[in-house]
């Protein structure tokens, strides 16, 4: 059994990680017959210093932005794997707000990693 964990910065995105998680296990399955087990560990940590204090039995990690470099920093022996939100994810969730919330403004957070 492979075990990945994964970082969110809260718990409202644990669902969304699960069912992103179910559907790759199985497209993964059904189209390369990958009969591999995964498992899904879901780390809530709004900080790298949360993400650091969470003990986690893992043979692979996924963070994105900060606390991806902060984890890569601090010497972690499991494997990293960094989740990059890119421009069009940006305007796809730009999109949606539109659609769902009209013209209320909107703002996007980030670091300058």
């Amino acid at each position: 059994m492979i075990r990945i964990a994964i970082v969110i910065p809260y718990s409202g995105m644990a669902d969304l990680a699960r069912q992103i998680f179910e559907e790759h296990t199985l497209y993964m399955r059904t189209h390369f017959h990958d009969l591999t087990e995964y498992s899904l560990e879901i780390l809530v940590a709004a900080t790298t210093e949360d993400a650091l204090k969470t003990p986690t039995d893992c043979d692979a990690m996924i963070a994105r932005g900060g606390t991806y470099q902060d984890l890569c920093q601090s010497g972690s022996s499991v494997p990293l794997v960094e989740l990059i939100i890119n421009g069009s994810d940006i305007v796809d969730i730009l999109l949606k707000l539109r659609r769902e919330f009209g013209t209320a403004p909107a703002a996007i957070l980030g670091s300058k990693i």
